[in-house]
């Protein structure tokens, strides 16, 4: 019996991070582009730090919706539900900007000694950034969160 259980939780788990991964990317992809239309957020204005925040506030907060609803544990209570959804927020958001932050390193080493590059600032590479962490750590935080409620109070 122990072993039907877990190859169900397998194929549960599988199937959720699937879902999980392609739609938020997807939903977190159309909102930072409808957010993008609606405000004007300025790099020059705001200052690089704040702005890639706030970027992966508006990317992060996306992936949530979905990471959340892709990893529902419908035997779980309410406040385990409003639980985990604060706390997934909060490790989406920051694995978006951690992520982002770590790719986006500004010294390289050369093959004779360090080279300090010229500071590009490129939207793809940033969006790009913040997409993965976002869904990679946000995925990741809820799957953990689910093991738990399934392995601990038998919830799946």
């Amino acid at each position: 019996m122990r072993r039907l259980f877990a190859v169900e939780l397998l194929i549960n788990i599988a199937a959720r991070s699937a879902v999980g991964i392609l739609s938020a990317t997807v939903f977190s992809l159309i909102v930072w582009w409808g957010t993008r239309v609606f405000l004007r957020l300025n790099p020059a204005d705001l200052g690089l730090e704040i702005y890639f925040l706030t970027q992966a506030t508006i990317i992060g907060g996306a992936a949530t919706v979905v990471v959340v609803v892709s990893w529902w544990n419908t035997q779980s209570s309410r406040r385990v539900h409003w639980l985990s959804t604060a706390l997934t927020l909060g490790a989406t958001v920051f694995s978006a900007w951690l992520f982002n932050e770590i790719r986006g390193i500004e010294t390289h080493y050369a093959l004779s000694g360090g080279v300090l590059r010229v500071e590009v600032f490129s939207i793809r590479h940033m969006v790009s950034s913040l997409l993965i962490g976002a869904v990679v750590g946000g995925n990741i935080f809820a799957a953990t969160l689910y093991l738990y409620r399934a392995a601990r109070h038998n919830e799946v």
